[in-house]
């Protein structure tokens, strides 16, 4: 009888170990499907993303516009529905996090943004999340968290050049926030690394005209639109800013003119929101004579499309 017992009992145990073993089979097969469900809708997500960018690459129209366009084929809340089912069945999908953030930027939510690209460095460090996060940070006027995580995306990034690009964007930061020091080592890092390049030249071109450092701001602007195959609107824009600031009045309007004459030719382009107070503060000035040049450079200002920060000229 005992002998019975104990073959019973052996027998228990080889069926609980072959349950217990079929049972985590079966949840690791469970959870490898789901994470090839979810991979396929994020895939899917992404298809219907590099749609939408070939769209607004193609679409000759101001930003707005192309969005109203891209909404009536491809809505950005099917893209949304796909990447939160890609979450409900992967809730460690940093990629689906990271694409949700670029999405809500887009549809100019920054608080979201910054939400979902903060999910998606907790569950992963990756350097273009840090950069993804420091520019949703900027665009919400939150300077100091954007200096603080495009320093880190400059700590894991490997590549001259974009180490350049990421330098170029802290200095214009620092130069919102009017510190010379550090817009002008920042500045320093960038060109070293890339002497030659125009987007580089011009946007810490920018940073220099921004700590009223305008000379060397305005020589770095030139040497950007030297580098260019072929005319570039953002360095008349940016040069007309300069000569403003440096009451370089008559050079102002012939910029702005040129700038003008470029944007009928892709009417992508306008002043953004900020820029137009700024500019018009500057020209209203009770110190500033109101000569012939100065109302004209008003006429033309006003006529310039209005834009939020986000659409970035």
């Amino acid at each position: 009888m005992q002998l019975q017992v104990t073959e019973v009992n052996n027998k228990y145990d080889e069926i609980k170990k072959s349950t217990e073993l079929f049972t985590e089979e079966f949840k690791e097969f469970k959870l490898e499907y789901k994470m090839r469900i979810a991979q396929s809708k994020y895939d899917e997500a992404s298809d219907i993303m590099r749609e939408i960018g070939r769209m607004e690459e193609n679409t000759n129209c101001n930003k707005g516009e192309s969005e109203k366009l891209l909404k009536q084929t491809r809505s950005f809340n099917e893209v949304k529905k796909l990447l939160f089912e890609a979450i409900e069945l992967n809730p460690n999908f940093d990629k689906a996090y990271d694409k949700l953030a670029r999405i809500f930027k887009k549809e100019k939510n920054l608080n979201k943004a910054i939400e979902y690209e903060l999910k998606a460095i907790e569950i992963n460090e990756q350097e273009s999340y840090f950069s993804g996060l420091a520019e949703y940070y900027y665009h919400n006027f939150e300077y100091d968290n954007a200096i603080k995580y495009a320093k880190k995306s400059l700590e894991k990034q490997e590549y001259s050049r974009k180490k350049a690009f990421l330098e170029t964007f802290i200095a214009y930061i620092y130069s919102l926030k009017n510190n010379e020091r550090e817009t002008i080592k920042y500045a320093t890092q960038a060109i070293q690394k890339m002497p030659e390049n125009p987007t580089v030249l011009s946007s810490c071109g920018c940073s220099y005209v921004n700590i009223k450092k305008f000379k060397q701001g305005i020589d770095l602007i030139l040497k950007a639109k030297k580098q260019r195959i072929k005319e570039y609107p953002t360095d008349f824009y940016n040069l007309t800013e300069a000569y403003i600031f440096d009451k370089k009045y008559d050079k102002a309007l012939e910029t702005l003119k040129k700038y003008i004459e470029i944007q009928n030719k892709n009417i992508c382009y306008g002043i953004t929101i900020n820029d137009y107070y700024k500019w018009s503060e500057e020209l209203n000035s009770p110190e500033i004579e109101q000569t012939k040049t100065i109302e004209e450079l008003k006429n033309l200002i006003e006529q310039l499309e209005k834009k939020d920060k986000e659409d970035e000229i």
